[in-house]
């Protein structure tokens, strides 16, 4: 008996052994499991790719950042898959990495594992729960195929939010965003070289890459909104960690990455991302003209050589984009489509016609607009928020906006307070909802859909609101004033 009380009590550097083991053990019975079933059942390529989860593992629960790395470098590659070893590499990089990471980032924590001090969520994370619950429920009632409505959604938005709540929760420092410009700076000229290649030699490439549609460039991502959007994400990111770099060869690196991220807005061929490419000119005029006439002495004469010589005859397409009657009548032909979204929203206000069913009930709402011919087949929307409205009400969209408004308003409130230069400076988050704006500009014109064009949204709101977070946390470590030798308040 007296050798039993003897024994040590076990510390909790033990329990902390104890648990990595049974994890470890656990993880290892599991993906044995997995790996066997996966072979057996014809998914050669999912078992393979399987027995690399342990290494995956390991590097995502000591780096959680580094799943975002990986799904900027990976990602924009498997946007498009139209063969079965594809589709599985999509499922791993876009279904099952945001979520995976995440998942293994809270679970480390809870189990001590791994510590880290999470930010406190609120009432913007609270609308994302909502608007999940709420539109699970409106595609398991109004569906026709809940499963299939179900899959789309998770891509669209699942999977898009849990990379915000990734980068929410991890809270980069200045050292990981030093390290995630290198990879928006590879992803930006990487899309780039394959807009050019499928204009010049698009037998180069992949036919998956290769421009579904005349006059657009759309990279490997299969839709000039998309491209668009991840051009202006990298041109205002890199301009950003530019801005924040000293003088040196990285910071004019990073400073004419950005008008090579302008280039390709020109190169889109959409005039919605031409739109958007204006606001981030805009307010690039409001907050350092010197920087923005700097880059206006290389662009210009840049312009006219191209103009003369290898861009020709996209100068003559962009003329005939914005001038033309054919261009004209294009975009005059949205506008019963807009109408029978704002007739759809009328006719279900509350909770909307349910989520993915637009193109099932439009028709029936279109009317003659200054005696246009009415569409006489289903077109989409265009917009993304009329879409939104229509399916989803004022509920959904209310729900969906909220962390948008929640945090302009957050930064309305800090920005005069806020130092003037530096990457969590007053210019660096300007540029951060220059890219905002610039995004709500295209999907105004453009309804998007691919997986990542949406991701960026959420990634880009969750920096901003770390921006937010970090400059709180300044606050309140400022020593406060003094009166009389005692601290006190001004």
């Amino acid at each position: 008996m007296s050798s039993i009380n003897s024994l040590p009590t076990p510390t909790r550097s033990d329990l902390k052994s104890f648990a990595t083991i049974l994890v470890v053990f656990l993880g290892a019975v599991f993906l044995a499991v997995v790996v066997g079933y996966l072979v057996v059942s014809g998914s050669v390529f999912l078992g393979i790719a399987a027995l690399f989860a342990v290494p995956v593992f390991v590097v995502l629960h000591r780096y959680p950042w580094s799943a975002l790395l990986i799904w900027l470098l990976l990602g924009p590659l498997f946007a498009v898959t139209p063969d079965p070893a594809g589709r599985q590499i999509y499922w791993l990089i876009h279904r099952a990495l945001p979520p995976a990471a995440l998942i293994i980032m809270l679970v480390a924590s809870r189990l001590r594992i791994n510590v880290h001090k999470f930010p406190k969520l609120g009432l913007p994370e609270v609308a994302m729960a909502g608007y999940l619950v709420v539109s699970i429920f409106s595609i398991s009632m109004t569906s026709e195929d809940p499963q299939a409505t179900f899959y789309l959604f998770y891509d669209r938005v699942i999977s898009p939010m849990s990379l915000y709540l990734l980068v929410r929760l991890w809270a980069p420092n200045d050292e990981d965003l030093r390290r995630l410009a290198p990879v928006v700076l590879f992803v930006l000229v990487f899309q780039v070289i394959v807009g050019l290649l499928a204009w010049y030699v698009p037998s180069m490439l992949p036919s998956a890459w290769i421009k579904e549609e005349y006059g657009r460039t759309t990279g490997t991502l299969s839709s000039y909104g998309a491209f668009a959007a991840m051009m202006i994400f990298s041109g205002v990111f890199l301009l950003r960690a530019g801005l924040s770099q000293k003088a040196g060869w990285l910071r004019s690196l990073y400073l004419l990455s950005f008008i090579l991220a302008g280039f390709g807005v020109f190169m889109s061929f959409s005039r919605g991302a031409w739109l958007a490419g204006a606001l981030v000119i805009l307010g690039l005029i409001l907050i350092d003209q010197k920087r923005l006439l700097q880059v206006a002495l290389i662009v210009i004469p840049s312009i006219y050589f191209l103009a003369a010589g290898p861009l020709s005859s996209q100068i003559d397409w962009a003329r005939e984009r914005l001038y033309s009657e054919d261009s004209e009548q294009s975009a005059l032909i949205r506008l019963p489509v807009f109408q029978a979204s704002l007739r759809m929203l009328a006719a279900k206000p509350g909770f909307g016609w349910g989520y993915e069913n637009f193109n099932r009930y439009d028709t029936q709402f279109y009317t003659p607009v200054d005696g246009m011919v009415t569409p006489v087949k289903n077109l989409s929307s265009h917009n993304s928020y009329l879409t939104l409205l229509a399916e989803q009400g004022l509920v959904g969209t209310l729900l969906f906006l909220t962390p948008f408004f929640w945090w302009l308003m957050k930064s309305m409130r800090k920005i005069p307070s806020m130092p003037s230069a530096g990457i969590w400076g007053r210019k660096s988050l300007i540029l951060s909802w220059l890219f905002i704006f610039a995004y709500m500009a295209i999907t105004m014109f453009h309804n998007m859909r691919v997986v990542f064009g949406l991701s960026l949204w959420w990634i880009a709101l969750a920096l901003i609101a770390n921006m937010i977070e970090h400059k709180d946390e300044a606050e309140s470590t400022e020593p406060q004033p003094q009166q009389n030798g005692l601290p006190g308040r001004l």
